[in-house]
């Protein structure tokens, strides 16, 4: 008997949650720029914590459709 949509998303469920891991917003390994110059080192602190917010953006958008979807199927 083929699974409900419901049971297949629970399912899958656990693989979208990245946790505190997350390769996307790991920090890349450049201490040794951030040694150097205090302007190079406030470039580099603001891009990366612009790419994490970008990154859990999209993600958050990508819950957000989903959630549409269900609602869809549901109703």
């Amino acid at each position: 008997m083929p699974k409900l949509p419901e049971e297949r998303i629970l399912e899958m469920a656990p693989h979208w949650a990245w946790g505190p891991h997350c390769p996307a917003t790991d920090p890349i390994g450049m201490e040794f720029i951030l040694e150097g110059d205090p302007e190079l080192r406030a470039q580099m602190a603001q891009t990366r914590l612009e790419t994490v917010a970008a990154v859990y953006r999209t993600h958050a958008d990508g819950a957000a459709k989903a959630a549409q979807v269900l609602a869809k199927t549901r109703g």
